[in-house]
């Protein structure tokens, strides 16, 4: 019998702890000796079921238990898309703050990632936006489009990005026509900053010089959503030429001292710059327009000493091809400047572009032989042929124009009126034209320096 009441009350025991049975009553009912008392209450006044005031407190059930929700904690996949193509990202922004390394290695780890891409489940791009997104972006920074080609087929792409899906692959497969029809009524700045900047760049790409107002907005959409990073820096590269042709407006000085703060260790820095270089001499301004001097004097003030030396001597390459020798005196002049002292009468492309438009336009004697002066030895193959078609110029402008032969002056005087005054003519616009061939020569020659 005592047996049996021990398995009950451990029976019982359990069901309190559990919370299943109200405690208050079953102590009620046994004795301090665990055995029945016949039914009859204990006294209230029992210090093991009562308080200092008297109260019992079994005597109410307790409170219903809160709902508390359970998270379940999922480990995240290692070869998460988003994370893959993260790669990349980190290797161009070590690229636009000068990392040459990086650039070096960037192509293989484009075509590497690609191959990661592909091997990811499709179940992957279809239960985590952020992976569609990576996958967008992947292919704007110039990745291989073999993902995009796939997630469209399988439909692993959510609505709202399949359009622009479509439209990235038609750019990166060639197809510009296709991709801005299909961008055409596309806002970048609906999308995410970190897809709106890069398609706002596609987009401009697509366009071309067709409509330059719309090319700027879609620059600016792109340098804003995208700041600090290869975006904003492509997109900088490209705007600034177009700028450079309206000096007025200021934005080429806004926009150049923006890349130049921020971008200036570049790789893509050098492209930049002969770029600019190319446009500012094409527009001669160094030629003594005082808005245009200004503008170049500004930009010239916010380089660095190496990078301003490198960007005067592009300057004065290019407007020596144009003939503009106002901004190649400029560009020679200021460039000398920029030298430390050993090496200011000594730099051989300087001496040579300075006195190849001093002979058409200077003292001729004093530029002539400086011309020749020049050391082949200091001057790249390009520049070499340019110094022997400047001095073959030099002694052709030299040069008194010939008489041809003439075996019946009568026959002159009579048909021309006078004697050999129809000769010279024909001499001088011979002289002429042979000297118009050689300047395109040069002209020729020189557009191929630095291709």
């Amino acid at each position: 019998m005592n047996l049996k009441l021990d398995k009950l009350a451990g029976f019982l025991l359990v069901a309190i702890v559990s919370g299943f049975v109200s405690a208050g009553p079953l102590l009620a009912a046994s004795g301090n000796d665990g055995h029945s008392s016949g039914g009859h209450d204990a006294p209230a006044s029992d210090s093991h079921r009562g308080d200092a005031h008297g109260t019992d407190p079994y005597s109410e059930a307790p409170p219903p238990k809160k709902h508390v929700p359970v998270y379940v904690w999922q480990r995240e996949p290692k070869n998460a898309p988003y994370k893959i193509v993260r790669k990349i990202t980190e290797l161009q922004n070590r690229i636009v703050h000068g990392d040459r390394a990086a650039f070096d290695i960037l192509q293989a780890r484009l075509v590497s990632v690609s191959q990661e891409l592909m091997a990811v489940d499709t179940a992957l791009w279809i239960t985590d936006l952020r992976n569609a997104r990576a996958a967008l972006k992947f292919v704007m920074s110039g990745g291989p489009p073999d993902i995009l080609r796939r997630l469209i087929k399988e439909a692993a792409l959510p609505t709202r990005y399949l359009e622009p899906a479509t439209a990235i692959l038609a750019y990166a497969e060639g197809r510009k026509s296709d991709a801005y029809r299909l961008l055409r009524d596309t806002d970048p700045r609906d999308l995410e900053a970190t897809l709106g900047g890069h398609l706002a760049l596609i987009k401009a790409l697509t366009i071309g010089s067709r409509r330059s107002d719309e090319v700027r907005k879609l620059l600016d959409d792109a340098r804003l959503l995208s700041p600090g990073t290869i975006v904003e820096e492509s997109a900088l590269r490209r705007q600034i030429p177009l700028e450079a042709l309206q000096p007025d407006n200021g934005e080429f000085d806004m926009l150049t001292s923006r890349y130049l703060r921020r971008f200036s260790q570049s790789v893509f820095a050098r492209g930049l710059l002969l770029q600019v270089a190319e446009t500012l001499a094409r527009d001669d301004y160094g030629g003594g327009d005082p808005k245009k001097l200004s503008v170049l004097k500004g930009f010239l003030d916010q380089m660095r000493s190496s990078q301003r030396t490198n960007f005067l001597l592009s300057l004065a390459r290019e407007a020596t091809a144009r003939g503009f020798a106002g901004t190649t005196k400029f560009a020679v002049e200021e460039a000398r400047k920029s030298k430390p002292p050993p090496l200011l009468e000594d730099d051989a492309p300087l001496q040579l572009y300075g006195a190849s438009m001093g002979i058409i336009g200077g003292d001729y004697e004093k530029n002539a032989q400086k011309l020749e002066a020049v050391d082949d030895e200091l001057l790249t193959v390009e520049q070499s042929d340019l110094r022997k078609t400047a001095i073959g110029l030099k002694k052709m402008i030299r040069r008194w124009p010939p008489t041809p032969e003439v075996k019946d002056e009568a026959k002159f005087e009579a048909e021309n009126g006078g004697p050999l005054l129809w000769a010279e003519a024909v001499a001088a616009r011979e002289s002429a034209a042979q000297g118009q061939d050689l300047l395109a020569s040069i002209d020729e020659l020189l557009l191929e320096i630095d291709q």
